[in-house]
């Protein structure tokens, strides 16, 4: 995940060139890969031209998912539009499903009927051009994955991934020739839907607000903790919100602590745990504990908050320690 703050602006800059890049490789390769399919009468060129049919439509949608997704927060959208990169590889996974369903239609049909395939230097040539073309986009889709965190550089580096193997496979195919080339169309088409079905879960958990790693949500317990006054972490939650975790926490503090050095303290708290690698919100609360004690399980103050959410319980702040502190402890 990318770090927030000042500098994510100049990060995603590389993102959106690369979705530009991307549209107009694919529209370059589709021209490339459509004209080498006329002159060849190869299923499975065909095949991956319209998988490169596909990537047109998919990199525009990633292109204008960035750029929506680099937008301030507005009066309608608070916390700002970063779901749109998830909804965007989810919309790429629908039509992934839909064009591999397309290719596989057209390889079984192909098997029912005889056709000829022509091998053409220059049939070959353009398909030299696309393996290779993808392996540089592949590799700069990684590594820019791997330093912004972005889903849309992922599911891009996923999809430019899988376009290498589809090509290599319809690459091959062409070269065999005969039933080999429907058999190679087949074989992208089942990769296409797969490589679908992949991106999509990957996103609805997006969407869907999926929790982080436990070591995430470890690496936030440690950073509250150790803001001085805290005595413990009593509950944390945290969800994805786009790419990016937003944290709420209950942290314990000394009772007869000043209500204003406790309001500093959960200021400090908010700050680290902002700072973190991917976590773009904080929401602290402060739970008053009796002096020297601490609380030792998080999983139980978790339970415990739970319960009373789901009971819509509206407790004092005195109620709301007896539901979500440890045994034992007294007013």
């Amino acid at each position: 995940m990318s770090d927030n703050g000042p500098a994510q602006p100049r990060l995603e800059a590389a993102p959106r060139g690369l979705t530009i890049a991307g549209v107009i490789l694919a529209i370059f390769l589709l021209a490339l890969k459509g004209w080498a399919a006329v002159i060849t009468g190869s299923i499975s060129i065909l095949s991956d031209a319209l998988n490169s049919f596909l990537d047109v439509f998919s990199y525009s949608a990633i292109h204008l998912a960035v750029r929506v997704h680099n937008s301030a927060p507005d009066a309608e959208h608070p916390f700002g539009h970063r779901r749109a990169e998830p909804l965007a590889g989810l919309i790429i996974a629908i039509l992934a499903g839909v064009l591999g369903f397309n290719i596989l239609n057209d390889a079984i049909t192909s098997f029912a009927g005889e056709h000829s395939v022509v091998l053409t230097p220059a049939a070959l040539a353009v398909m030299t051009i696309a393996v290779g073309s993808k392996i540089i986009m592949a590799t700069l889709y990684h590594r820019a994955a791997r330093r912004t965190g972005s889903p849309a550089m992922q599911a891009s580096f996923i999809d430019t991934r899988n376009d290498i193997l589809a090509s290599s496979i319809a690459f091959v195919g062409f070269f065999l020739g005969g039933d080999w080339d429907g058999a190679a169309a087949l074989a992208v088409g089942v990769w296409v839907i797969y490589s679908g079905v992949r991106v999509g879960l990957e996103n609805i958990h997006y969407l869907m607000g999926r929790a982080p790693g436990e070591e995430t949500q470890e690496a936030i317990r440690r950073v509250a903790l150790s803001v001085p006054g805290v005595t413990g972490v009593a509950f944390l939650r945290a969800h994805f919100v786009g790419d990016r975790v937003d944290a709420e926490l209950h942290v314990t503090v000394d009772e007869n602590m000043p209500l204003r050095e406790a309001h500093t303290i959960s200021e400090s708290v908010r700050q680290a745990v902002e700072r973190l690698p991917g976590l773009q919100h904080a929401f602290v609360h402060i739970e008053p504990v009796p002096t020297g004690e601490r609380w030792p399980y998080p999983e139980r103050a978790h339970q415990a908050a739970e319960n009373a959410g789901n009971t819509g319980s509206g407790l004092s702040a005195a109620g709301r320690r007896k539901e979500t502190s440890p045994a034992g402890l007294r007013e």
